[in-house]
């Protein structure tokens, strides 16, 4: 009689042995790093929120100008028009003609960039308006949607030969001075030190700093033109 188990039936202990050790020291090492490059891949995400919101805390604000809040509204400003500035063809038309007493709410519809004067227009006045005309070319095919204001207060001296640089330029005077309340500024400056941004509804929004940076400005701009679903 044969017996029931034959060589061949019995497992093969030793071939499995012998294929654990036939695998090199370079092989193993491999799949150690593998295995350790999965485990980081897994734990990056973790560790990356860990430094971002402990060590490397991003600033929450996007914006270059400080927004003004609450808003305030300057349709009902009272100005009388000085100037209106020439319209490109596809600008929204201003509901008022040189001379005319109207309120603000005669050229909403669009992005105003306001720069306030209560003096004579010097030299800081007048980078401000270069700024503003620079940085509204700047946005190409969007500049339709942006006007340029230039407001005087009753004791502003009428502005010089200069103003012929700024063909689109709107001048409005009040009947008294540039209200604080409206046109909030910096501590320790005035109104007339800053240029301010009026949405298409009316309301004064944004307040540039002093010397405002006009690369960040017209980043400031753009954003506004992207997002805004009016003017």
């Amino acid at each position: 009689m044969t017996s029931p188990h034959t060589p061949s039936d019995s497992p093969d202990v030793s071939s499995g042995e012998s294929a654990r050790a036939t695998v090199s020291p370079a092989v193993r090492r491999r799949n150690r790093l593998i295995l350790i490059g999965l485990l980081l891949v897994c734990l990056a995400p973790v560790v990356a929120s860990y430094l971002t919101f402990y060590v490397f805390t991003p600033d929450s604000r996007t914006n270059y100008g400080r927004l003004v809040d609450p808003q305030r509204d300057v349709n009902p400003l009272e100005v009388t028009v000085a100037r209106l500035g020439a319209l490109e063809p596809e600008e929204l038309p201003v509901q008022a003609a040189t001379g005319e007493s109207v309120t603000l709410s005669a050229f909403a519809g669009r992005w105003l960039l306001v720069v306030p004067e209560s003096g004579a227009c010097g030299e800081g006045c007048r980078q401000r308006l270069v700024d503003t005309r620079q940085v509204r070319l700047t946005t190409g095919r969007e500049r339709s949607r942006v006007g340029r204001v230039l407001l005087l207060s009753a004791q502003a001296p009428e502005p010089g030969e200069w103003l012929a640089e700024h063909p689109g330029l709107h001048v409005l005077r009040l009947p008294g001075r540039i209200p604080d309340a409206l046109f909030p500024a910096s501590e320790g400056h005035s109104a007339s030190d800053h240029v301010f941004v009026v949405d298409p509804l009316g309301h004064l929004m944004m307040r540039w700093p002093v010397a405002a940076d006009p690369n960040k400005t017209k980043k400031d701009l753009m954003r506004l033109l992207k997002v805004s679903r009016v003017g």
